[in-house]
């Protein structure tokens, strides 16, 4: 009698620990919570997510510097999912975003499904300054024209960490095109993006560009005070692309300071035209890549050009356009197998006529293949296989690091190694949460009798400008890249910006 007594528990234990599944309604109110740090709304059933969803989608809610949590796993059941935020149906509204912050406290999201060739397109279609962290997608398919992520479509300047996804995520933008597609996030940019701590093992495809199993496209804006990078990613799902600029981890990385570090590849990663690497496809800026490794195949597919760029770390880098080179890659190594095109075994691509100190590859290390061997001429070292599993190869790794950063576990990674991150608990918060909150978000310079504010976000913003003795001189409020304010005379003014969250002020001389 006891026996059937502990099943009948059980039975019911696990029923209720079943999520339950969604109808498709949406709620009237949130379990508890009013959206404070201390007390935030609470997300328990996937009618409570969809409230959140169209609070945003059709009343224009931000909530910025608000805070949710989910409380229990969420089935969304493969209904039509309505992404939270994205750009408006009308070409006047502003687009609808997520500015918030979401802690998924571990739990999962599963059975997530959206179709469609629009764009935005995911969990969340749109965040910007938003926090995402602690969240699983368990499974699902999410599919789009562009800026499509399982997660988010697009964030800007906005922190992710510790969220993974299993879905599958297609971009169907019209072949040739851009269609920025990753397994967390499509495209981010802004003035400050974290990533860290995530992972992807679902399956990434794109008809067009910047496909990345983590990400598709970073294109950040590169201000003095911007603090970008991506780290402690990994990436084991297959990831394609029908034209070019698939990455492991990063599809592409345009022009910006957004460091990579201590990421790894461990899935496929295949193009049928150019620019395929086992951590980024294709990248320019001044930007290190560091402590990464890949054991994932990389390929190039087609027939047509034989000499496409693969290699083992990046891809492709352009030594004919001025400007666009990377900083260095130091202490990675690849042992995945590279197929078709000009392989290598670091970088398809070193920059011709870069300035000193940028385009270097240091302390890098491919696997040695008689068989089918790749190229070492750009950079990286050939190894033999029991060479990578030595201390000595890993104390070499580690010789420019104050702590380790490199390990090998036998049971691990084929006894290669790996990260000491791999092999401890994830810490409970970003390492550089605080460095997304940018102050300045414009600059703000004089010429002639005009002050002068470029604005680096799409926002609506307030100029404001004072003289010495705080006397209000001009105010305009605008949404232009640059927004210019006529003074009467030559002399020293007070400038304050400000947008719907943030504001600075600064002097600016007048001459």
């Amino acid at each position: 009698m006891k026996k059937l007594i502990a099943f009948v528990l059980c039975v019911q234990l696990s029923f209720a620990a079943m999520a339950a599944a969604w109808t498709g309604s949406i709620a009237t109110s949130y379990a508890g919570g009013n959206g404070s740090k201390e007390n935030p709304f609470q997300i328990a059933t996937p009618d409570q997510l969809a409230l959140l969803g169209d609070t945003v989608n059709t009343k224009g809610k931000t909530y910025f510097g608000k805070f949710f949590v989910l409380t229990a796993d969420l089935d969304l059941s493969n209904l039509p999912w309505s992404p939270i935020g994205g750009i408006s149906a009308t070409t006047t509204a502003p687009a609808l975003m997520f500015k918030g912050a979401l802690d998924g406290q571990n739990f999962k999201i599963m059975n997530l499904s959206y179709t469609s060739t629009s764009g935005y397109v995911g969990l969340f279609g749109y965040a910007k300054r938003a926090t995402f962290k602690n969240l699983e997608i368990a499974s699902g398919s999410v599919q789009g024209g562009f800026n499509v992520g399982a997660l988010v479509g697009r964030a800007d300047s906005t922190v992710i960490f510790n969220c993974k996804n299993a879905a599958a995520v297609k971009g169907t933008v019209p072949q040739g095109g851009a269609t920025w597609v990753g397994g967390i996030a499509g495209n981010i940019g802004g003035v400050g993006t974290i990533i860290e701590y995530c992972s992807n093992s679902g399956a990434i495809n794109g008809s067009g560009e910047h496909v990345g199993g983590v990400i598709g496209n970073v294109s950040v804006t590169n201000l003095s005070t911007n603090k970008c990078h991506i780290a402690y990613c990994s990436n084991s799902g297959a990831v394609t692309t029908f034209t070019k600029k698939a990455g492991g981890i990063v599809g592409t990385v345009g022009g910006v300071y957004c460091p990579i570090d201590q990421c790894f590849n461990t899935g496929k990663v295949s193009v049928v035209q150019d620019a395929v690497g086992g951590i980024v496809g294709y990248a320019y800026g001044d930007y290190p890549i560091s402590n990464c490794y890949n054991t994932g195949e990389v390929a190039y597919s087609g027939t047509t050009n034989p000499a496409v760029f693969t290699a083992g770390i990046l891809g492709y880098t352009s030594s004919t356009t001025p400007q666009r080179y990377f900083k260095s890659i130091t202490n990675c190594y690849s042992n995945g197998v590279i197929t078709g095109g000009c392989r290598e075994v670091i970088v398809g691509q070193l920059n011709a006529g870069a300035p000193v100190g940028y385009g270097v590859v240091t302390n890098c290390f491919g696997l040695n293949r008689q068989l089918n061997p790749e190229n070492a001429v750009n950079g990286g070292l050939l190894q033999w296989s029991a060479n990578f599993k030595t201390a000595g190869f890993v104390t070499s790794l580690n010789s420019d690091a104050t702590t380790p950063i490199w390990t090998i576990d036998a049971n691990l990674n084929g006894g290669f190694p790996i990260f000491v991150w791999q092999t401890v608990a994830v810490p409970s918060a970003p390492t550089a949460l605080s460095a997304v909150e940018i102050a300045k978000f414009a600059n703000v310079y004089a010429s002639n009798k005009t002050i002068n504010v470029e604005l680096k976000e799409n926002e609506t913003v307030a100029v404001s400008v004072y003289n010495l003795t705080g006397a209000l001189i001009a105010q305009v409020k605008s949404t232009q890249s640059l927004t210019t304010v006529a003074v009467p005379q030559a002399g020293l003014y007070i400038v304050k910006v400000s947008d719907a969250s943030r504001s600075f002020s600064t002097k600016v001389s007048v001459r």
